[in-house]
């Protein structure tokens, strides 16, 4: 039998584990529980994990699942930066039977990705200056945000669906992702392409600065101004707020844009 060792570093320190087997079990499988515990303030997860993000003080991974598919996560911090995922390279008979949950407990965060069909939920709310999300090959974040600078970048069937509260917002979805927002901003610049599709009727800005091109979907909710290019059949839906919403439009190569 091969053995299977999980990669952790931090910083100068070593990042503690603490494993515990629960009496649960599920057919033949019996339920485990890995804690991990570091400073953490970005972090990434893939290949099928799914993750809640939980506001806490002592900032922690909390791993759950089935004993045989935990030795294949791997589990990797350094410098504040978090990875988990499953490692199958090179690995003989791999058999991954259920899904791996993790809750990580953090105080405060700059930056989540999600890929590979990783999924993030935020469940409890971070007031922050900034924060990055980055979504892409079916990845999946959702939750709500309350930042001053709030950045959303979507791609290749990525996909986010939340609530946002933000000074600026700034979004950008292509490849087939998908981003729908609800809220209050006050200023929010998307662009959207390849047929990607941002859903934020329910997202109402102040100013907007719009883009969409190559068959992207874009709509929203403007109160003063909209500025919005749409190009090689893009298309850009802008709900009026107000009847003082000021218009600069730019159609080209059958985009269109549609006031509402």
């Amino acid at each position: 039998m091969k053995k299977f060792f999980i990669g952790i570093s931090i910083g100068i320190g070593l990042l503690a584990c603490q494993s515990n087997k629960t009496n649960e079990k599920e057919g033949d499988y019996q339920t485990t529980q890995k804690v991990y515990k570091g400073d953490i303030d970005e972090i990434q997860v893939s290949t099928s994990i799914d993750a809640e993000i939980i506001k806490g003080q002592q900032e922690r991974v909390v791993l759950e699942g089935n004993e045989d598919d935990l030795k294949w996560v791997k589990v990797k911090l350094q410098n504040g930066k978090l990875h988990l995922y499953v490692d199958s390279e090179d690995k003989i008979n791999f058999n991954f039977n259920r899904e791996i949950k993790a809750k990580i407990y953090l105080k405060d965060y700059t930056t989540l990705v999600a890929n590979s069909s990783g999924s993030i939920v935020i469940k409890d709310e971070f007031t922050q200056d900034k924060a990055t999300l980055e979504i892409s090959s079916s990845g999946e974040i959702k939750g709500d945000l309350k930042v001053t600078n709030c950045k959303i970048m979507a791609s290749s069937s990525g996909g986010f669906d939340g609530h946002v509260s933000a000074t600026n917002l700034t979004v950008k979805v292509s490849s087939s992702a998908d981003v729908e927002i609800s809220g209050k901003v006050k200023k929010a610049d998307v662009s959207v392409s390849s047929s990607g599709d941002f859903d934020g009727k329910e997202l109402s800005a102040k100013f907007a600065d719009l883009e969409a091109s190559s068959s992207g979907d874009l709509s929203i909710s403007v109160s003063e101004k909209a500025k919005a290019e749409a190009n090689s059949s893009g298309d850009i839906v802008i709900y009026k707020k107000s009847e003082h919403l000021v218009t600069l439009i730019e159609e080209n190569s059958a985009g269109e844009v549609k006031i509402k």
